[in-house]
């Protein structure tokens, strides 16, 4: 994906901006979701399981945050700055341990250099299939209208949205575990959809304008 999304590509705007995107996916692809509950198997590599336990070593059997902290998309990614001090609010508050994952851009590099106590910083480091293995054995997943919270809807994971630019419900209608933080009417110009080239706010990462 370019840094940028790209907005609704060939798909009609109006639908776009009003119609959930797992009933979207339904219509295009001709299918129906047998479970009734509109989710997608998400296939589980157990030896990439295998490897992201290993890697844990969790003793203490603390309970795991999962922090997608880079993504390619500026506008809707938490800004780097923020994922430090997130990092001390869950393992000295709420005495959890921290994964940070997702892959990195030319803004976001500098997250790369995070090395805290209880934090594990595997940014740049995940295949996808080790990814899920991660969100999987995670007890909570936060992180923005990305991979990673999707991910944990379909897993049915504990997970903390952090939306902006699109209205959650059109993105987490059917993930029953998952809760979002939006704007909405902090700023006149939310929800923008993602129409590409409109965003006005200076810097990188919408999320700073709604602190």
């Amino acid at each position: 994906f370019p840094s940028h999304d790209n907005g609704c590509g060939k798909l009609d705007p109006k639908r776009y901006v009003s119609e959930n995107r797992v009933d979207i996916f339904e219509d295009l692809l001709g299918i129906k979701n047998k479970n009734g509950k509109k989710r997608f198997e998400v296939a589980i590599d157990e030896d990439a399981i295998d490897k992201i336990n290993s890697i844990l070593k969790n003793p203490c059997m603390k309970k795991i945050f999962a922090i997608h902290a880079a993504c390619p998309n500026s506008l809707r990614m938490i800004p780097p700055e923020y994922i430090d001090s997130l990092c001390d609010s869950i393992t000295k508050r709420l005495g959890g341990m921290v994964v940070l994952f997702g892959r990195t851009s030319h803004w976001s590099s500098g997250l790369l250099n995070i090395q805290k106590e209880d934090v594990l910083n595997l940014i740049d480091c995940l295949s996808l299939a080790e990814t899920v293995a991660l969100i999987q054995v995670s007890d909570i997943v936060i992180g923005p209208d990305s991979g990673g919270i999707h991910l944990a809807g379909a897993l049915g994971k504990l997970g903390l949205g952090l939306f902006g630019n699109i209205d959650p419900k059109l993105r987490t209608l059917y993930y029953p575990g998952v809760r979002t933080l939006f704007p909405e009417k902090e700023l006149e110009c939310i929800p923008c959809n993602d129409i590409p080239n409109m965003c006005e706010r200076s810097g990188v990462g919408g999320y700073r304008d709604w602190e």
